[in-house]
């Protein structure tokens, strides 16, 4: 659903998820509110444990902060951080992670919305790994593009170069580039974010349906 505002544009997509707890909302992407550009705050979201890869992205900050010195990284959800925490100091960005602690269907929206980008890097750990990675198509569904690691069902979710970037798993270098690349190449920022909208309502519940019908059809 699509409705217009003097200065905005909000589309509503369906993007719950079937678990309790887990989203039991519509995302809702407004063109020109909330958003801003000029601030250079990534978020990452997820259970707080090593195969979401919140480390890495922290062990890739000091080469940005080099350059861009205000950049944040938010990690937003449940779980013990105090060994992220350490990573900071060992790594010498306490001032650049933020950790939330979970927060609520609106206030995570909210989150996404005033973050500039966003980023995680999964990583396979004794056999574990990540799904679909619905998170990246929420991201995209607030108008921001997102970052992720080639593992387990991450490139399902991301198209590389349309929606976001995708680098190696367990990556260090590769994650720095990505960052870098959305912060100073500001043409294809632009480019990703006008592909955000588009990708995210494509996965609308709707839209999923149909292709679940059409599937059941031909069977």
């Amino acid at each position: 659903m699509q409705t217009k505002n003097h200065d905005y544009t909000e589309y509503k997509i369906n993007l719950k998820r079937s678990l309790p707890g887990q989203f039991k909302i519509y995302f809702v992407f407004s063109i020109g509110k909330n958003h801003n550009d000029n601030n250079l705050e990534f978020i990452g979201i997820g259970e707080i444990k090593p195969r979401k890869g919140f480390d890495l992205v922290i062990k890739a900050l000091p080469a940005i902060v080099k350059k861009y010195p205000t950049i944040k990284y938010k990690i937003v959800g449940p779980g013990d951080y105090s060994w992220l925490a350490k990573i900071c100091h060992e790594y010498n960005v306490e001032k650049n992670v933020i950790f939330t602690g979970p927060k609520s269907d609106d206030e995570l929206v909210n989150e996404i919305h005033n973050s500039y980008a966003y980023i995680h890097a999964p990583r396979i750990i004794d056999n574990n790994f990540e799904g679909f990675g619905i998170v990246y198509i929420e991201a995209n569904a607030c108008g921001i593009p997102a970052l992720g690691s080639r593992s387990g069902g991450v490139p399902d979710a991301i198209v590389h170069e349309k929606t976001g970037l995708l680098f190696a798993e367990n990556s260090i270098d590769e994650i720095t580039q990505a960052m870098l690349r959305v912060i100073e190449d500001r043409s294809f920022y632009e480019s990703l974010k006008s592909n955000c909208i588009n990708w995210a309502k494509a996965h609308d519940w709707k839209e999923i349906g149909k292709q679940y019908l059409e599937l059941y059809h031909k069977i």
